[in-house]
């Protein structure tokens, strides 16, 4: 029954990671395997989320946001559209992107992790299709 294991939102394989951000990922969404998965770091005092994107994966949207608590509001940092390059949304975000056809991208926060002003800081990547 395919209905069972495709679409956007399911997750066929059963490793926790939904068909979309797989395919966003360069994940194999028939293959059991967290591999894809954005990590965080803390680099240059900045909390960053690194991962990979497939260029040729021109029918979605990806973002990196961030915010001050798991339950929002959350702020659009960087955005690639169509397979384009990460571009900064807000001024101070740090973005590295690799070249070719699977890319490492880092983005990183504004805000410094000793900033008092924001005393925990959250990431997230977001896959949308337009």
């Amino acid at each position: 029954n395919t209905a069972a294991i495709s679409g956007d939102t399911v997750d066929g394989d059963h490793d926790g990671v939904v068909n979309l951000l797989e395919y966003a990922l360069g994940g194999n969404p028939n293959s059991a395997s967290v591999a894809p998965l954005p990590s965080g770091i803390v680099t240059g005092g900045k909390l960053a989320l690194t991962f990979t994107r497939t260029v040729a994966n021109t029918d979605i949207t990806m973002a990196v946001q961030a915010s001050d608590s798991l339950d929002g509001p959350w702020t659009d940092l960087a955005r690639s559209t169509a397979g384009g390059v990460f571009t900064g949304l807000v001024a101070g975000v740090g973005i590295t992107e690799g070249v070719g056809a699977v890319r490492s991208v880092q983005v990183k926060d504004l805000n410094a992790v000793t900033d008092p002003a924001h005393p925990r800081r959250f990431m997230r990547l977001t896959v949308t299709r337009p």
